[in-house]
Formats: C-alpha cells, sequence, structure tokens
C-alpha cells in the first residue's frame, strides 16, 4: 500500500503537507519511483524493511494543543 500511495503522490502537481513530504522523502530513497517495469520484489522488502525501522519522533511534528476538552 505505502508503495501505491507513494507512487501516487509522484504524480501529483500540487505540494502535499510538510510531514507527508518528507516522510515520503525517506521512503523514495530506500523505495525508488517506478518508472518503467520491473520485478517489485526487491521494492516490496525494501518497503517492507523501511516500515520495520521507521521512527517518527511525533513532537516534531505536532504541537500539543493548550485546548481541553469538557
Amino acid at each position: 500500500m505505502l508503495i501505491n500511495v507513494s507512487q501516487g503522490l509522484s504524480f501529483r502537481k500540487h505540494s502535499t503537507f510538510k510531514f507527508l513530504a518528507s516522510f515520503v522523502g525517506m521512503f523514495r530513497q530506500d523505495v525508488p519511483v517506478v518508472n518503467d517495469d520491473r520485478v517489485l520484489h526487491n521494492d516490496i522488502k525494501n518497503a517492507e524493511n523501511f516500515i520495520n525501522n521507521l521512527t517518527i519522533e511525533v513532537d516534531n511534528y505536532f504541537k500539543q494543543s493548550s485546548h481541553k476538552l469538557t
């Protein structure tokens, strides 16, 4: 699924959220855009390794709100 979504984003003309662009950029270092037909076994394995080794420091991307639900 991640391969499909990142492939689709590569066709978009409009920019996307900074977090998503950064995430896809990191993913593309391991799994390049599919421009020509090729066996996807290595891409799938690289995507699996990317997900298994992924660490997201949430505090860097989301600020905590001072609003509280009551």
